[in-house]
């Protein structure tokens, strides 16, 4: 094809827009994820910071992990909430002296036990859960329904697709 006195063949230069187009949009993306990751770090930080002062936190993680899916074997909450097993057995120590968490015989398995919550831990559970809320509630009150709930959905797909 002739265009303006040169030879111009258009296949070509849409493949070259189209690559130019993806550079720069790849390059734009680069940028942002650098930002993103950068904003995760400092929550994730904050995160740490919380759970260093309040040390009850990674047993509440626990805690949660045997009410939501116990009866359960220690080995199952480690693999849950993603602690070594010989720190989630400390927790679970201070959490049965707690009167949280009751240890029964597997009954597939006479050698090992399995971890149930008490009413108590329940009850506790909730209330943590509640005073969670609580915080969040207060940090996102200016936040307009719809954005909360866009956030929520992303969320959720940002952890989905990185955990994959």
């Amino acid at each position: 094809m002739q265009r303006d006195g040169q030879a111009f063949d258009e296949g070509h230069q849409t493949v070259m827009m189209v690559d130019e187009h993806r550079e720069l949009r790849s390059a734009v993306l680069d940028e942002d994820l650098v930002e993103l990751d950068k904003e995760l770090s400092a929550f994730f930080t904050l995160v740490m910071r919380a759970r260093m002062r309040n040390p009850e936190i990674g047993m509440m993680s626990v805690l949660s992990a045997v009410a939501t899916h116990g009866p359960v074997r220690l080995s199952k909450v480690a693999e849950h909430v993603g602690l070594d097993p010989s720190t989630v057995s400390r927790h679970v120590q201070n959490l049965e002296r707690a009167g949280f968490l009751a240890k029964a015989a597997d009954p597939t398995d006479r050698r090992a036990a399995k971890l149930h919550a008490t009413d108590a831990g329940v009850a506790r559970l909730q209330e943590a859960w509640r005073r969670r809320a609580a915080v969040i509630r207060d940090g996102l009150s200016h936040w307009a329904p719809e954005d909360l709930r866009l956030f929520k959905v992303l969320l959720e797909r940002f952890a989905d697709d990185v955990v994959k």
